[in-house]
């Protein structure tokens, strides 16, 4: 059986709390990007990266195109999660560095 992962990134301002008890706390992290970031982490699409529009649209030009000639590393996908909560789009990536 081959390992499968999937990573889902989005941008947004977010609250992070320590809640618990002594000895057994955590953070919390509240807003809109850890929600839609785990939601895209589920997807088992063939892509290794799922980001969001807003991440995208801040990327610079080195994480969106590579290769030679230079080509988008992005995929604009057409999924549900789009139009459910309003995050205007998903782009998906398959690239991947050797060190």
């Amino acid at each position: 059986m081959a390992l499968g992962q999937t990573v889902g990134i989005d941008r947004s301002r977010i609250y992070a709390s320590r809640a618990g008890i002594r000895n057994n706390n955590d953070l919390i992290w509240v807003g809109r990007a850890p929600n839609i970031a785990a939601k895209l982490s589920s997807f088992r699409n063939g892509f290794h990266t799922l980001i969001t529009s807003d991440v995208y649209n801040v990327m610079l030009d080195e994480a969106k195109y590579g290769g030679m000639p230079s080509v988008n590393m992005w995929t604009p996908l057409d999924l549900e999660i789009s139009k459910t909560y309003g995050i205007g789009g998903v782009y998906g990536s398959r690239w991947w560095w050797e060190p």
